[in-house]
């Protein structure tokens, strides 16, 4: 996962204004954030919009759900998941040392 020093959460980011902006603020250098609602949705605007978009796949206007739960879930997952790609990267660079 890249650093950068702004981020955004973009709702609607499948479609339209939302992919628009999804995709201007990455071109700008933002991490960005985008609410989805299927998986399909997910894999096309993180090929649309580029490196820099994380989707999130949940439905804004649910009312059954926690979206605020459902996307901490999501980031935490995509947190320790980094974590342990950059800890195996560590190792691997230590054993071919």
């Amino acid at each position: 996962m890249q650093e950068t020093a702004h981020a955004a959460v973009v709702t609607g980011a499948s479609t339209g204004i939302g992919r628009a902006i999804s995709k201007s603020l990455a071109a700008a250098g933002w991490r960005v954030f985008g609410s989805v609602r299927k998986e399909k949705d997910a894999h096309e605007a993180a090929a649309d919009v580029g490196g820099l978009f994380t989707p999130l796949i949940f439905d804004v206007t649910d009312d059954s759900g926690d979206v605020v739960a459902t996307v901490e879930k999501q980031l935490y997952i995509r947190k320790a998941r980094s974590k342990s790609e950059r800890a195996a990267a560590k190792e691997d660079l230590k054993q071919a040392a």
